[in-house]
């Protein structure tokens, strides 16, 4: 008869029995102290004492670290089969709201609870063999084991989300759910047989019997052995096969190395990691006794005068490690040594030797670009390495990989990172780091939010702690319009009509792009918005960028401002896109102010005069909203702003607004010339999400810009503590005298500096203007300027 672990469980943990154990336990253990002179009865007691002693030991693990009878993924699989006992025992009680009561107690439940944020007000009654059943097909669709407590609670919250709302008061979805329910099974590896393994500190004093003498070794690398075994290491998690993949290679007896070719970020060296772990605690492990070094090249170059000198110092740390005969020799950013990277050295030949019999082993990193560009030039070389390539991985996998990385992070900075956190992370640094790569650039941005949420006291990271950092390296408003960011959305039009006069249309055109982008609209992978400003000089279109540019974005010189008149060679190409393909690269590029202020208003000056080469760059930019440079870095541009400015059609504009044409009728016709012209590309044309006409100026409206631009000029007297105010017969004197349809207002500024500017320059300096005189600036007679 097939034994029933199960019911020994319930009985050996049943309160009763547990309560006779350690009376049985205490009484024999005071009679032998009572009895330890008569040696007979002493005997007898201490070998009853030494059999009950090693019964509870089997006990405790035959029967307490007995796992089900069947994988929930097996034929045949049910709650009963399938639950860990202790799970199952919890549920087998009559009152299923006391089941519930006693499983929110066991220590995954509670993990589970507190990244959920919180746990249910009311237990609500629901029907047993349902909430089984769900059990069972929740730890199916997570690929468990065996049911555990974590999954019955999870189960219980998706049949009671109708009544209950917990989910949705979270903002929170079932797959959310089930992301922390895998993230509590993999903390407490509830079902997975436990190992254990001592830890040490330090080198041992006789390694050198098990490991090989490695003087050389530890002095010009780092022990990645040592440091796995003498910290809390993060398990690897998806990568199993990329693993499975390496370990055979280096099994082989020749061309029995490695070569990750991945982005940095994707988990190039935790699968070395890995694998110095394993060889160190599993003595069934093919590498077993291993050990895996970090070659340091600026250590091993330090101080080397000759190249003669670098060649003797890394042959003899060759021959060491041949002689050692089981170390692995890890180099990141290999191409380093093979010519590239920036070191300028080949040490390549130096190795061939070695890595051609397979008296060492190398497993190295480099990138896709370097691994075509340098490492496959050296085809001796390169033939003895195996490729594996690692991207980054699916969202499925991605948030294991960091949630695994949390218990690290926790641990180190002694803080709590919340389930919003995590998957904050995902999001925004997909979207705003567009250099780095996942799973890495999520885990340095909540190490971030780890160190600076300990360093103001806090205990728990939250969502908007990790989205404070990204607002921080990005500049980014990234958070909820406050109350006053709402009111300057909605006045936006008002507030740009104090700085540009008239253009209503592009006015608004821009306003409404601003308040799109904080209600949380978005365009995807295209820029917020693309304008196309056409008009005559002088008439506000580089204005009305820059008030934009001050109004939101907090400083109008918070805009990148290209001539394109500068760019109108196939050669400025190189400029735009930072130097030579593969050279050196160029300062103050394109891609480079952009990476540098991603949430920016970027002004193209003159757009029409560019190369078409260059228009068609721009066209993949306002198409896709990113662009690579020349150094095959890509750069986003999904939040910038992109205000492309254009005379072309100047007269035409003039022309049909003096014949009262409509301003729609005036746009279709100005495209159409543009087009048939062959100005702009019809898809290029087609990728701005707007055209804008900017009208020429009225009298008035040139009268209402005089007013500003003279209004701002005496404000800085003010801090003289000179206070001017002017007449109307001083805007008009301005307007007839500097402003003309073809240069528009543009002369006007310079002609208050030249004409009122000077004007009262002098009476400063001969001392008719002092400190604290109030005055009006009007004409006389003559026109001239004069103070009363």
């Amino acid at each position: 008869m097939k034994i029933n672990y199960f019911d020994f469980y319930k009985l050996y943990t049943a309160l009763p029995m547990q309560l006779l154990r350690i009376f049985i336990l205490f009484g024999f253990a005071f009679l032998i102290i009572l009895n330890y002179d008569q040696f007979l009865i002493f005997r007898f007691l201490l070998i009853v004492y030494t059999v009950f002693l090693v019964n509870e030991i089997f006990i405790f693990f035959k029967i307490n670290k007995s796992f089900p009878q069947k994988l929930v993924m097996d034929q045949g699989a049910s709650f009963e089969k399938s639950t860990l006992f202790k799970t199952r025992k919890i549920m087998s009680g009559r009152n299923i709201l006391s089941s519930i009561s006693h499983l929110l107690k066991e220590p995954d439940v509670a993990f589970l609870i507190t990244r959920l944020g919180r746990e249910p007000e009311k237990i609500e009654d629901v029907e047993r063999q349902a909430l089984f059943n769900k059990a069972l097909e929740i730890t199916q669709k997570v690929k468990g084991r065996y049911i555990t407590s974590a999954d019955i609670l999870t189960a219980y919250l998706l049949i009671t989300e109708e009544k209950t709302n917990v989910l949705l008061q979270l903002e929170l979805t079932e797959n959310d759910l089930l992301e922390i329910l895998m993230w509590a099974r993999g903390r407490f590896k509830l079902d997975i047989t436990r190992t254990h393994t001592m830890h040490f500190t330090g080198y041992g004093v006789f390694d050198f019997f098990i490991y090989g003498w490695d003087t050389l070794a530890r002095e010009y690398s780092y022990d990645i052995s040592l440091s796995v075994i003498n910290k809390y290491e993060t398990p690897i998690v998806g990568r199993e096969k990329e693993f499975h993949t390496m370990v055979s290679t280096l099994s082989k007896t020749s061309n029995n190395n490695v070569l990750i070719i991945g982005d940095p970020g994707v988990g190039r060296a935790a699968l070395v990691r890995k694998l110095a772990l394993e060889a160190y605690r599993d003595s069934h492990f093919p590498l077993a006794h291993v050990k895996v070094y970090e070659l340091l090249v600026d250590r091993l170059l330090a101080g080397v005068q000759a190249p003669g000198d670098l060649e003797a110092r890394l042959s003899l740390l060759l021959s060491e490690l041949e002689h050692s005969g089981n170390i692995i020799i890890f180099i990141q950013n290999i191409e380093n040594i093979f010519g590239g990277g920036g070191f300028n050295l080949d040490m390549s030949g130096i190795l061939f030797q070695y890595l051609e019999n397979g008296r060492i082993q190398i497993i190295g990193t480099t990138t896709s670009a370097f691994n075509k560009s340098v490492i496959d030039k050296k085809t001796s070389i390169s033939s003895l390495f195996e490729r594996i390539r690692i991207d980054e991985p699916d969202r499925a996998s991605l948030f294991q990989m960091i949630a695994a990385h949390v218990d690290v992070i926790e641990y180190e900075y002694k803080v709590s990172i919340s389930y919003k956190a995590i998957h904050e992370s995902v999001e925004l640094s997909s979207t705003y780091m567009p250099d780095f790569y996942l799973p890495g650039k999520a885990i340095n941005l909540l190490q971030d939010a780890a160190a600076r949420v300990r360093l103001n006291g806090k205990k728990v990271v939250t969502k908007e702690d990790v989205t404070g950092i990204i607002q921080e390296k990005t500049n980014i408003i990234l958070e909820k319009p406050t109350e006053e960011e709402k009111k300057t959305l909605l006045s936006l039009e008002t507030d740009l009509h104090k700085r540009v006069i008239g253009q209503n249309q592009a006015v608004d055109a821009v306003a409404k792009a601003i308040r799109r982008l904080r209600s949380g609209f978005s365009q995807h992978n295209r820029p917020i918005s693309v304008f196309l400003f056409l008009g005559p000089t002088g008439v506000g279109k580089t204005e009305t960028a820059k008030a934009l540019a001050a109004l939101y974005f907090g400083d109008e010189n918070a805009m990148i401002r290209l001539d394109m008149s500068e760019y109108q060679t196939q050669n400025e190409v190189e400029r735009l896109l930072g130097g030579i393909p593969g050279g050196e690269e160029l300062s103050n590029s394109l891609p480079e102010a952009v990476r540098l202020h991603p949430f920016s208003l970027l002004l193209l000056d003159e757009f029409e005069k560019a190369h078409p080469q260059i228009l068609d760059i721009f066209l993949q930019i306002f198409e896709d909203g990113r662009l690579t440079d020349n150094q095959g870095k890509t750069v986003s541009f999904k939040n910038t702003i992109i205000i492309a400015t254009s005379n072309a059609g100047s007269e035409m504009i003039r022309q049909m607004i003096k014949g009262g044409v409509d301003s729609e009728v005036l746009k279709n016709d100005l495209v159409e010339k543009l087009l048939t012209s062959g100005q702009f590309k019809p898809e290029l044309l087609n990728r701005f999400d707007d055209v804008i006409v900017f009208k020429p100026l009225s009298f008035e409206e040139a009268r209402k810009i005089a007013y500003l631009l003279l209004a701002n000029s005496l404000k800085t007297l003010e801090d003289d503590q000179i206070y001017l105010t002017f007449t109307d017969l001083v805007l008009d004197k301005i307007v007839k005298e500097s402003y003309d349809e073809e240069a528009g207002a543009r002369n006007m500024r310079r002609y208050i500096g030249s004409t009122i500017e000077d004007f009262i320059s002098k009476l400063i300096l001969e001392n008719k203007l002092a400190r604290g005189t109030h005055a009006t600036i009007t004409t006389d007679a003559n026109g001239n300027y004069i103070l009363q």
